[in-house]
């Protein structure tokens, strides 16, 4: 029975763990977002990218 306390236990930190993890990187996100200009709301939905691209030949394919 002491195995299976262990694993539980060390399973149970390891999720906190992540989950920790998770809120710090969201909010770094959104704090990143906010200083790069968008509202609020926005930057509560920016998970990763741009939104627009730099210039029209970062999207069109070379000929």
């Amino acid at each position: 029975m002491r195995s299976d306390r262990w694993i539980r236990h060390t399973t149970t930190a390891s999720v906190l763990l992540v989950a920790d993890a998770a809120v710090v990187s969201f909010r770094h996100m959104h704090e990143l977002a906010l200083v790069h200009g968008k509202d609020p709301s926005a930057a509560a939905l920016v998970l990763r990218g741009r939104s627009e691209p730099e210039s029209p030949e970062a999207v069109l394919p070379a000929p």
